[in-house]
């Protein structure tokens, strides 16, 4: 599954999250079903997220899929994430649920 396709699903029922949500908002909605928001969360920390893998596997095409395999691990556990001491920067909520 390609990057693209991942966020088809959700890109058809809302645009992109305003840019001034903050992650912990962002968060939140998510939590409550909101594609926009997951958007968003995907927006903001894929290429991070990307490179990293990137930089550990040294291989394109497998960093993708562990990228893509990252946010489905976002998707699925974002209930269990509570957005109450992370802020944009630093140690951020998305890549915390990844570690």
């Amino acid at each position: 599954m390609h990057r693209a396709a991942m966020t088809e699903g959700i890109s058809h029922l809302h645009r992109c999250a305003p840019p001034d949500m903050t992650e912990k908002e962002a968060i939140r909605q998510a939590q409550m079903g909101d594609a926009a928001a997951f958007e968003y969360l995907y927006r903001s920390h894929n290429r991070r997220v990307y490179s990293i893998c990137l930089r550990m596997i040294g291989n394109t095409a497998e960093a993708e899929e562990l990228t893509q395999e990252a946010f489905l691990q976002v998707f699925r556990k974002i209930n269990t994430f509570r957005a109450t001491r992370h802020s944009r920067h630093g140690c951020t909520g998305c890549r915390s649920i990844l570690c």
